[in-house]
């Protein structure tokens, strides 16, 4: 069947149920490998920025980037991302009706891909997982998209549609021309995002809006 669309998710609180958890972790790291209290307002305020970024603002720079990132690691399996009910069957049948699907997510590739793996997801059908490692520029740049638009290109797809639950992702898709729908699975509420903007709250009208 020839693909005559594509969509491309976000990954964190869009397909994985992420924030909960992994804010416990960074709590748990930055408490015991650097003595550090974190509080809401400094997860909320790096939330979703690229990994290496991110952990430095959390762990206050106190070791260097592969050190930070190894103690994160040390303790990953206790804090285990979920995909969110509904998600795997989603990607599963966009890909079976003929669909190109990607995910383009701030975290690193090497553990996205763990990640999607660990949940049941089909990565080997992906058309593309770019972590932020794999891009030059992040969301709500919207340069972050080019690898992705420039594949589906030579797939002959024109018709993209980015699914995110922040409104640096709304700011990406809509300044890199794709359509977009928002999920408010994270952070951000319906009202919080542009008038006009598509929303919805769960997997279930994900799959509808979607068709």
């Amino acid at each position: 069947m020839e693909k005559t669309r594509a969509v491309i998710f976000d990954m964190d609180d869009t397909l994985l149920l992420t924030r909960e958890v992994k804010w416990n972790h960074h709590r748990h790291v930055a408490r015991t490998s650097y003595g550090i209290e974190l509080d809401d307002e400094t997860l909320r305020t790096h939330w979703g920025k690229p990994f290496d970024e991110m952990i430095g603002h959390y762990y206050r720079h106190s070791a260097t980037p592969d050190e930070m990132r190894a103690a994160n690691a040390s303790s990953a399996a206790q804090f285990p991302k979920q995909p969110v009910p509904g998600a795997v069957e989603l990607v599963t049948r966009l890909l079976d009706e003929g669909a190109q699907v990607g995910v383009v997510t701030s975290t690193r590739t090497e553990m996205a891909l763990a990640d999607l793996t660990r949940c049941g997801f089909p990565v080997e059908r992906l058309f593309l997982v770019q972590g932020a490692d794999q891009s030059p520029v992040h969301k709500p740049d919207p340069a972050v998209f080019d690898n992705a638009r420039a594949l589906l290109a030579d797939l002959g797809v024109a018709d993209v549609t980015y699914v995110g639950d922040a409104l640096m992702d709304e700011q990406a898709a809509t300044a890199a021309g794709l359509a977009f729908v928002a999920i408010t699975t994270g952070l951000f509420g319906e009202e919080e995002f542009p008038s006009g903007t598509r929303t919805v709250a769960t997997i279930d009208e994900l799959d509808a809006e979607l068709g």
